[in-house]
């Protein structure tokens, strides 16, 4: 009797331990782009990583519409989400590409919400909104680089012609 009683209480600690270990809080992991940057590309395309499988089939149509993209006059961005498939490509289960539909703006300021009601497999959500602000890299601060560049190659070229002449 005192076996079977040892018994049960392993197995019951076993599957207290297994259910605890499968319902893993959800938390975000990565962005390719991230909060603060200032020379993003106007093709950009932003990879999110979470902990925990967010693509599965049950939580994927909650999760596309868990994600906005805002300019900084407040206007929404046509945005696809791009969801793998789990069953294709298991290795990226904790991964979401968000393309915007349209180039951005050079030098706008943009933020990608996250809405905490983004789930995983395991049913576990957000504990809050995430918000990674970003600006579109201006050209204009390029063109000063190439003119920048181009003067000190004619410097250079001066320099070598005067240094030719003295000889």
């Amino acid at each position: 009797m005192k076996k079977k009683l040892i018994i049960v209480l392993v197995v019951l600690q076993l599957i207290m331990v297994v259910s605890f270990a499968g319902n893993k809080q959800l938390e975000f992991v990565s962005s390719s782009i991230n909060d603060g940057d200032t020379e993003v590309s106007m093709e950009a395309e932003i990879n999110l990583e979470f902990s925990n499988n967010v693509t599965n089939m049950k939580v994927k149509d909650n999760n596309i519409s868990a994600f906005s993209l805002v300019n900084g006059k407040g206007e929404n961005i046509d945005i696809d989400v791009i969801v793998p498939d789990e069953q294709i490509n298991p290795e990226l289960k904790r991964m979401i590409t968000i393309k915007p539909v349209n180039d951005l703006v050079k030098g706008e300021s943009y933020t990608l919400v996250i809405d905490k009601k983004l789930s995983s497999k395991n049913e576990s959500t957000l504990k809050e909104n995430i918000e990674i602000n970003f600006e579109v890299e201006d050209e204009a601060g390029f063109n000063y680089m190439y003119l920048l560049i181009i003067g000190l190659i004619i410097v250079v070229i001066a320099v070598m012609k005067r240094r030719g002449n003295e000889k």
